[in-house]
């Protein structure tokens, strides 16, 4: 099917890209970090214990605190120029790829506006 062969052409562009480039390389110093893959990896157990807690009807001051930790730690992210890098550039390569989806959505439906209201296409 052409519209395969299509997308995967524009998978081989996308990962020509800088943001793509960008977000590769600083995933890869992190993982290689011991201090950054830790501080991403204690992240990661922390969202899993919060929606662990949410799920099974925890009080919402256990909520709260729980919310407390995650953003402590997300601002130690943050502070830590590693992680910080790599979650500014994933950032990046989102907006890249949502700037893309909006053009292929454009496309299908000929509505160029996030406002469709008055959009035949859409409607």
């Amino acid at each position: 099917m052409e519209v395969i062969k299509k997308a995967k052409e524009l998978a081989e562009e996308i990962i020509k890209t800088q943001e793509y480039i960008m977000m590769n390389s600083a995933q890869e110093a992190v993982d290689n970090d011991e201090d950054g893959a830790g501080l991403i990896q204690d992240m990661e157990l922390l969202q899993q214990e919060y929606m662990k807690s949410a799920r099974e009807g925890d009080t919402e001051e256990d909520l709260k605190m729980l919310e407390d930790i995650l953003k402590s730690k997300h601002a130690e992210i943050m502070e830590y120029e590693p992680t910080a890098h790599m979650i500014k550039s994933k950032a990046a390569f989102d907006r890249l790829i949502a700037m893309i989806n909006k053009e292929i959505t454009s496309g299908i439906t000929g509505c160029a506006t996030d406002d469709c209201s008055g959009c035949s296409g859409c409607n």
